[in-house]
């Protein structure tokens, strides 16, 4: 095939000077010469070798680098337009004040949710931005794609991924946590619904511990500087070394991803941070221009660069490095004085500055208040300088600029500090997340002229007809005749579509947003929206309102008394003063003018002496403040100066300050105010300047100054004084009506009455379930009894006061009723001490049924309205669930007797029980938890108990009854109030409505279960006439089940079968999974108890100890949990394990000195039982296994519990089929015991499915069926159930299998993922060549396990695999019709079919059948999981193939008939870099490529194979197969062809008549092609003490069987064309490869495996002597033996030593009985005859001899030839050697 590696890969493109491929060939005209000059030289057959001359070698390189030039993209030569529009985008910022929060995310992981409840408050306190410091000492964010190219080596994105994960873990001693690319786009989005952009920021080259520690895991090799190594929980500090290369460029790499992901997501500004860098005098130059390197990047990117004070112009080297400077494009966060310029000094430099001021800073659960004693950075300290520092006020800045904006930082040095369940040192009841909330609101609250709302503003502007006026709601009064218009604009958006909800009002151009109104009057809203393009906010939409009235209509005012109408704007003349008037005894007004402003327009031409101007260039505005000058991005801001013409030109006057300069032309001038005045020169032309020996002109570069250069002119701008507006508003004073008429506005104002003092009151009744509640003081109780049964049993309410809920959005329910209830009372039916807590509202009536006392449970009433908030407002009352939607109430009735009540506005309890201190748990029912129940001694019963389960199996309580935690419910037989039933068979139970499980500080609830006394409803915990006593001992016998689970992966394997999972009595209620952890619907029978179990784990914190479980055989760790103990302050170093801990005797059970007493004062044991611990796997628990090591780390907060199992095999897959494992593959014993088999985690694996077969027919087999290519261990959790003859009872065992791949991997055509053609290509299509076998349907492969595995790349299942592989491939045919240019140009979305893999490894093959029918393919090859971004391989593959062999003529000749060779590597890479890497075939039709004779050709996908898929280096000794060597057989003999001398691979053709020949490529290019009577010899490097296996890969790909013969002493008949391995030799030598069958014999690699790694041989040249042997042993394979010829005389001689390139001729002198001689297998039959005598003197005796003669240009070294003599019989001689010595070549000989 014709193989051209392509580096851009050809495509359709409309620029008619790009190359094309959408038909008949190829279009650029470089190609075309390419095309030509290979079709004159012959060279459209496939893979004919051709020798080149120097000349012509030359020229097909100028026409190779012509096709590259020709094939790149018009864009390699253009200049970056996105860089340049980077450079304004990042040049510029919005002018608002930015409120940034910055929160340390680098060294503590926060969950998505987390950060999300933080965006929530920054929103609401009006914040702009949340700062998210991912990259600080810590690196919490990964990409999809993480792969690194530094110093133009490639890092796979999986290692950097491990790497950096690993350095998570170093920092944080052992846990870890990242947030993924998935994460951090919901974060984004979720930010942009809020109103609040992400800075990113990614700190270089300080606080970079864990990238510094993955760049050494890597090993990139650049330097770091380790600032910082701590030990108190705090994060070290580490640096990449600024002067070093190599770290600098493995930096700017990782910091390149972030950026280029985060300007893609609208960021606008990111943060490099540039702190604390562990700077020196010598590297101080090194750092700026690694600072300004990654600025450049920042910027190219579009975003604005931040970066901290103390590194940039550095105080202690700035003044003596003078030279180094820093762009001042780069905003400086400010937040420390020490060892940092001043603020000033950075402003005149021309910087703008965010106020970071490190005051503020709040370190999360203060825990640098435990490490430093001290108060700095504590929750006080940051709350105190919040409190008393503007957020204006810049650390030791005194001048008048402010800075752009303020940030508030919470950082986490101690990144083991809880969050949500972690507290201050001092508010020990206040959490740290509240902390960080409280921090929030402070700065909002104490600055409120900066935190207001600032999102996008939807408004009117100039441009239309009429003035809008906006109200206190937002909306617009608009007063209009028809036609007249309004101008709208949103504020920061350009691409906007605009639309009415009305146009009958007011109709808006969907592009310019201009309003025109209809002149009828009403309500219309008119809506923005942004269009999807690169804005963090694409598609969101806001609204404004008008309220359109005629013009001159009167505008109607509904006020109440004693309140203040919103503002109306007045407009027209003769308007009143400010002041407040009468109207009448009604109502007053009140009119007010706000302060006068200024209106920039445009520039000043000319200048009116004495008028009003700023001063500016268009983007940034001259400003004046107390005698300091300074500039300003909006005219807006800029300072009004007042311009006079004098005598010598003008002053420009603001204040008291005139605008000057000072200084001399030798020295330069500076601008300054002064109270002197100074004369200035203007011109259109040249703006403001003053002459002295030349002009200076007023300029701005990077602040305002004076310059001799002045690109740009600076002008003035016209401001004309805009008086402020007045507005009124009006207050009622009594009911009624009057009218005011002010301006040109009539005013109609109608007072209304709404005197709370005297509104409704609301009754709500407190209630749990069907009992009410009395609260002492509180309460009151109702006038009748709230019953049907008239016994006493009455309602309590709390009357709610208007004033205490009034308001349009009214208040929380918990703040008009108690929010707890501690309840005393006593009734004559019951006696409770309990905790009540509020649960809900809801509201009942007629309809829904009320709640009465002992009756139905009315909480899930059908028709009620649940509530959380009241109201009372606009004269009702009224309930709501979310504020919006409100239901009018009354509660009429409700505080009398329940036959006379219409509505019951009920607030509900829930009984709360402390099970123990990690768990509150709230029911709703009520009942008993004290020995008081006993007084009543009750028969009808059903009992509730609690407890805690702890990681490591401690259960708390163990023992129950417990007193005041045990709870007693009545479970009557007679009950009406809907809480009994009956089952099926009339037994009685009792259900619970809701059971909610909540954690408390420092515990978490991850799964709750449930278990009864007894399984069997009748099985009872007294007789049916026996009263339950508290002091009955109760015991949960039951079946355990699971409730509710927070995720299905945390399931323990005990309770994943279904029949495990809850399900209640009536079945009403299941198990349930997610949310909170509740139970609902629990059904308890009666004299039966319930325990629920809460499993709980500990929150880590960082003085928690740690408990870990290690397989020993794989360093894997399986499971581990943390116990968290008290820590005295000052004695932290006894909050560790015992120094002695460590396996007793017997070793399976808790360990020795293993017993440690927790936070709640419960004592914990670790034990080396798993089977005691439910978090861990069956696979390890069930499993035979041996703790063999305990080990405690050094500081005691961890402890270490290695373990060998031995309930696991490894199997070896070297084939894509499916996989069969038995019972007794796993273990022997198995054999004829299993009758049933099941898999733990079928519905988890990673690289393929899991099917199992169940019956005795067949054989309780597991079959395992790879979907994707493997590159790492499938782990599949077998258990066995059966009967154990011995015992004759149940049993089962599990067994882990790992699936491993072998280190080659061959795969069915079916592991790809195909696309058909589409537009022009549509009829491409891919279709299925079925011809397999029903034995090949079913096949499987061989089951090898690891050890004692055969052969990697041979099954036998392929034995018969003669054609097509396993009897298939996908076929697809493309014609020239789909290549016509004109119709891809029509189509633009037309595509070529293609098919597609990813795999990990180091290469791969693509295997097809090639026949005269076949065409032309690209193949593509991507880094990564996705075919996108650059390609790092590409080629295009000639598939085609036009000849057979003839026997009869021994040669290669063209066909038209049937000529395939099936299962051809096509396509082989192996040299690829260790990686995830995603290919792409592309069938295309090109003319070019067509020599079928149709105007078609076709291509077969039929396996693929891939390298290494465990990377080289990976360990497969134990089966002789260890990091195997790859030797390409085809390309080692086409070497041989080119370098003359050189023969390290020969063939030999000729069979009996066997020479050494060239060998002839008439084949694809990836193999040699053997015929009958054909062989190569070879000869492997002498490294035998390290060689495992030599092995060839070998096949038979014409369908007919071939016969390879190795070194004439092994036969291997072939009847397939898989490529399958075979073994050849365990040690070196050389070897003679024949094939003595029928047909071809295909040969592709050679296998070498070794025992240790690191190992290579190569091929060594064959001697003449060895070539001849090779010759000789082909021979005497195919022709019958002859006698050896021993010659009277033979001799050969090629005389002196010649150079190379020079003529040589060998003489060989023979007796008379020799015909014909051989030299390297090339016969001489040409001699002549002499005579010469035997001895001296003419007496002497003749004897005859034969002279031959061999002449050859000498090859460019010495060498060896064999020469054989031949008598006449044909009879040939062992070989002699004569050796042609050869000098080297000089210039000088090649002239003389």
């Amino acid at each position: 095939m014709l193989l051209q590696k392509r580096e851009e890969r050809l495509k359709i493109d409309s620029e008619s000077e790009r190359l094309k491929t959408c038909g008949g060939g190829l279009r650029s005209p470089s190609y075309r010469a390419m095309e030509n000059h290979i079709q004159r030289k012959g060279m459209n057959k496939m893979n004919q070798t051709q020798t080149r001359s120097p000349r012509k070698r030359l020229l097909s390189l100028i026409l190779a680098v012509i096709l590259m030039i020709g094939l790149l993209p018009i864009s390699a030569f253009a200049t970056s337009a996105s860089a340049q529009a980077g450079e304004d985008k990042a040049a510029t910022q919005d002018s608002e004040f930015l409120r940034i929060f910055h929160l340390d995310c680098g060294r503590k992981y926060f969950t998505v949710s987390e950060i999300e409840g933080i965006i929530d408050q920054l929103a609401e306190n009006h914040f702009t931005h949340l700062q998210l410091a991912f990259g600080n000492d810590g690196l919490r964010f990964l990409l999809n794609d993480m792969s690194l190219t530094v110093n133009g080596k490639d890092y796979s994105s999986a290692a950097v991924t491990s790497a950096i994960k690993q350095g998570n873990t170093y920092l944080t001693s052992g846990s870890s946590g990242e947030l993924s690319q998935s994460d951090m786009d919901a974060i984004i989005k979720y930010a942009n619904t809020k109103g609040i952009q992400i800075i990113p920021l990614f700190n270089a080259p300080g606080h970079m511990y864990t990238a510094v520690n993955a760049m050494d895991t890597l090993g990139v090799g650049g330097k770091h500087i380790e600032i910082s190594n701590l030990t108190d929980g705090r994060t070290s500090n580490w640096a990449v070394n600024p002067t070093d290369a190599t770290a600098v460029a493995f930096a700017k790499a990782l910091l390149q991803k972030y950026v280029t992901y985060f300007a893609g997501k609208g960021s606008t500004m990111f943060n490099i941070g540039a702190d604390e860098s562990g700077l020196d005098k010598d590297n101080y130059a090194s750092y700026a221009e690694m600072v300004n390197g990654m600025n450049a990047i920042v910027r190219a990117a579009g975003m604005t660069t931040l970066a901290y004070n103390d590194g940039i112009y550095r105080a202690e080297f700035a003044s003596s490095q003078p030279d180094v400077k820093f762009d001042n494009n780069i905003v400086i966060c400010y937040w420390t004085e020490e060892n940092s310029i001043s603020v000033a000094e950075f402003l005149s430099k021309g910087f703008k500055i965010l106020n970071n001021n490190g005051d503020w800073y709040y370190v999360l659960g203060d825990y640098l208040y435990r490490a430093w004693l001290s108060t700095q950075w504590s929750y006080q300290s940051a709350l105190s300088n919040l409190q008393s520092t503007p957020v204006t006020k810049m650390m030791g800045y005194t001048g008048t600029e402010q800075p752009m904006g303020s940030i508030l930082c919470v950082w986490c040095d101690g990144p083991s500090v809880g969050y949500t369940t972690g507290y201050g040192y001092r508010e020990k009841n206040q959490t740290n997340q509240q902390s960080v909330y409280n921090l929030i609101k402070a700065m909002a609250k104490c600055n409120p002229d900066y935190f207001k709302d600032t999102a996008p503003v939807l408004a009117p502007v100039d441009g239309g007809t009429v003035s809008p006026v906006k109200q206190a709601d937002g909306s617009y009064n608009v007063a209009v005749a028809a036609n007249d218009t309004v101008q709208l604009k949103l504020s920061n958006a350009s691409d906007v579509s605009w639309s009415s909800n009305d146009e009958a009002v007011a109709t808006v151009n969907a592009a310019t947003g201009l309003v025109t109104f209809t002149g009828k009057t009403g309500t219309v809203k008119i809506t923005a929206q942004l269009q999807p393009v690169t804005r963090a906010d694409e598609g969101a939409s806001y609204t404004v309102t008008f309220n359109v009235t005629e013009k001159g209509a009167p505008i109607p005012v509904t006020v109440a008394v004693g309140r203040t109408s919103k503002a109306y704007d007045l407009t027209g003349d003769n308007l009143p003063n400010d002041g407040t008037y009468p109207l009448g005894d009604v109502a007053s007004y009140t009119v007010t003018t706000a302060v006068d402003s200024w209106k920039v327009e445009g520039k000043a031409n000319p200048i009116t002496s004495g008028g009003k101007y700023v001063i500016g260039n268009g983007s940034q505005y001259l400003t004046l403040n107390d005698g300091t000058l300074g500039t300003a991005d909006e005219s807006s801001n800029a300072t009004v100066w007042t311009i006079t013409k004098s005598s010598g030109g003008y002053t420009i006057e603001s204040g008291s300050y005139y605008l000057s300069y000072s200084g001399d032309c030798w020295n330069g001038y500076s601008l300054s105010a002064s109270t002197s005045s100074a004369t200035w020169s203007w011109s259109a032309n040249d703006g403001f300047y003053f002459t002295n020996y030349g002009k200076y002109y007023l300029t701005y570069s990077n602040g305002w100054t004076v310059s001799y250069y002045a690109s740009t002119k600076r002008q003035p701008y016209t401001a004309t004084k805009v008086p402020g507006g007045k507005t009124v508003t009006f207050k009622g004073v009594a009911v009624g009506n009057t009218t005011a008429v002010i301006g040109d506005t009539q005013y109609n104002i109608t007072v209304v009455n709404e005197d709370l003092d005297n509104a409704a009151t609301l009754p709500i009744q407190l209630w749990i379930t069907n009992s009410p509640i009395e609260v002492t003081g509180v309460t009151t109780k109702g006038s009748g009894e709230f019953n049907d049964h008239y016994n006493g049993g009455y309602a309590y309410y709390v009357t709610a006061k208007a004033e205490a809920a009034f308001g349009e959005k009214g208040v929380a329910l918990s703040r008009l009723v108690p929010d707890a209830v501690k309840d005393k009372s006593e009734t004559s039916r019951d006696d409770r001490d309990a905790t009540y807590v509020l649960w809900k509202g809801t509201v009942l009536n007629r309809a829904t049924g009320l709640q009465k006392v002992w009756s139905t449970d009315m909480t899930k009433a059908n028709g009620r309205v649940d509530y959380q908030y009241v109201r009372y407002y606009n004269g009702s009352w009224a309930v709501s669930s979310d504020r919006e939607n409100w239901t009018i109430v009354t509660g009429e009735g409700s505080t009398g007797d329940a036959k006379n009540c219409k509505e019951q506005v009920i607030a509900y309890y829930m009984q709360r029980t402390n099970v123990t201190q990690e768990v509150i748990t709230d029911v709703v029912d009520w009942g008993n938890p004290t020995d008081k129940w006993a007084a009543a001694r009750p028969t009808q019963y059903g009992v509730l108990d609690f407890a805690v389960k702890y990681p490591d199996g401690t259960r708390v309580p163990d023992s129950f009854p417990k007193m005041g935690k045990t709870v007693y419910f009545h479970c009557n037989e007679n009950d009406e109030t809907g809480v009994v039933f009956r089952d099926v068979n009339s037994n009685y139970y009792r259900r619970i409505g809701l059971i909610s499980g909540i954690d408390t500080t420092g515990y978490e609830i991850y799964m709750i279960t449930v278990t009864p006394t007894s399984d069997t409803p009748t099985e009872q915990l007294t007789g049916k006439n026996t009263a339950l006593t508290t002091s009955t001992k109760i015991e949960y016998k039951g079946t355990e089940k699971v409730a509710w689970v927070d995720d299905e992966g945390n399931l323990p394997s005990q309770f994943k079968p279904n029949d495990a999972k809850f399900s209640s009595i009536s079945g009403n209620y299941q198990y349930t999974v997610g949310g909170n952890p509740n139970i609902e619907g629990l059904e308890i029978y009666q004299r039966q108890g319930m325990l629920v179990t809460y499993y709980i784990r500990p929150v880590a914190t960082m003085d928690s100890l740690h408990v870990h479980y290690i397989n020993k055989n794989t360093g894997n760790e399986f499971y581990t949990y943390p116990i968290n103990v008290k820590v005295e302050f000052g004695k932290e170093d006894k909050a560790v394990f015992n120094s002695q801990i460590g396996l007793d005797t017997p070793w399976k059970g808790p360990l020795k000195n293993g017993t440690v007493v927790n936070d709640m004062n419960v004592k914990q044991t670790v034990s080396a039982d798993l089977s005691t611990m439910p978090a861990i796997g069956a696979e390890y628990r069930y499993s035979t296994y041996t703790c063999v090591e305990v080990v405690r780390s050094d500081n005691g907060k961890d402890v270490y519990l290695y373990y060998t199992f031995t309930n696991s095999k490894t199997f070896v897959v070297d084939f894509g089929l499916p996989l069969e494992i038995a019972p007794k593959d796993m273990n022997t014993e198995l054999s004829g015991k299993v009758n049933k088999v099941e898999v733990a985690n079928a519905d988890r694996l990673t690289y393929g499915t899991v099917s199992v077969k169940n019956t005795p027919a067949d054989g309780y087999k597991v079959v395992y069926k790879l979907n994707k290519t493997i590159d790492g261990y499938e782990t599949i959790n077998l258990t066995y159930s059966g009967v154990n003859t011995e015992t004759f009872k149940e049993g089962s065992v599990t067994w882990t299998a790992y699936i491993i791949p072998a280190s080659n991997v061959y795969y069915e055509d079916s592991l790809a993922t195909f696309t058909n053609g589409k537009g022009v290509a549509k009829d491409a299509k891919w279709s299925i060549d079925d011809q397999a076998t029903a034995d090949q349907k079913s096949a499987t492969q061989a089951l090898e396990q690891l050890g004692s595995s055969g052969i990697y790349g041979k099954d036998d299942a392929y034995n018969n695999s003669s054609k097509l592989s396993m009897g298939t491939a996908h076929k697809v045919t493309v014609t020239a019709n789909m290549a016509n240019t004109d119709a891809w140009k029509a189509q633009p979305t037309s595509a070529w079919p293609t098919a597609q893999f990813t795999f990990k490894g180091t290469g791969f093959d693509i295997i097809s059948l090639t026949n005269n029918k076949s065409g032309a393919i690209f193949v593509d090859v991507y880094k990564g999981s996705k075919a996108e971004g650059d390609r790092v391989r590409s080629y295009v593959v000639n598939n085609y193939y036009g000849y057979t062999y003839d026997e009869t003529s021994k040669t290669w000749i063209t066909t038209s008939g049937d000529n395939a060779l099936y299962q051809i590597p096509v396509m082989k890479i192996t040299d690829l870099d260790y990686g995830t890497y995603t290919a792409v075939v592309t069938v295309f039709y090109d003319g070019l490529f067509n020599q079928t004779g149709k105007s078609e050709y076709s291509f077969w996908l039929d396996a693929i194979r891939v390298y290494n898929p465990m990377g080289k280096d990976y360990d497969y000794t134990a089966d002789n197969e260890g990091y195997p060597q790859y030797i390409k057989l085809r390309d080692e003999l086409a070497k041989t062809a080119d370098t003359s001398g050189e023969k390290k691979v020969v063939f030999i053709d000729g069979a009996a008549s066997a020479t050494i020949a060239q060998y002839a490529n008439y084949g694809p290019n990836n193999e040699v092609y053997l015929a009958q009577g054909q062989a190569i010899s070879f000869k492997l490097t002498d490294n035998t003490n390290e060689i495992a296996s030599i092995q060839i890969g070998a096949k038979a790909p014409d369908g007919k069987a071939a016969k390879m013969v190795v070194n004439s002493s092994e036969t291997i008949e072939l009847n397939t064309a898989t490529e399958m391995y075979y073994t050849i030799s365990s040690t070196d030598g050389q070897f003679t490869i024949s094939n003595s069958g029928s047909g071809i014999l295909s040969l592709t690699n050679l296998k070498i495996t070794y025992k240790t790694s690191g190992q290579t041989v190569t091929l060594e040249s064959l001697t003449a002597a060895e070539q001849a042997n090779a010759v000789a042993m082909v021979q005497a394979l195919f022709a019958a033996p002859v006698e050896t010829f021993s010659p009277e005389a033979f001799q050969a001689d090629w005389g002196r030593a010649v150079r190379a390139g020079k003529r040589a001729t060998l003489t060989v002198k023979t007796s008379a009985d020799v015909e014909s001689i051989t030299v390297d297998g090339q016969s001489i039959t040409d001699y002549t005859t002499r005579t010469q005598r035997t001895g001296w003197g003419w007496w002497s005796p003749k004897v005859t001899y034969h002279v031959f003669t061999y002449t050859i240009t000498a090859p460019a070294q010495t060498t060896d030839y064999a020469v054989c003599a031949v008598n006449a019989e044909g009879t040939a001689s062992e070989p002699i050697t004569a050796t042609l010595t050869v000098k080297p070549t000089t210039w000088w000989n090649w002239w003389f």
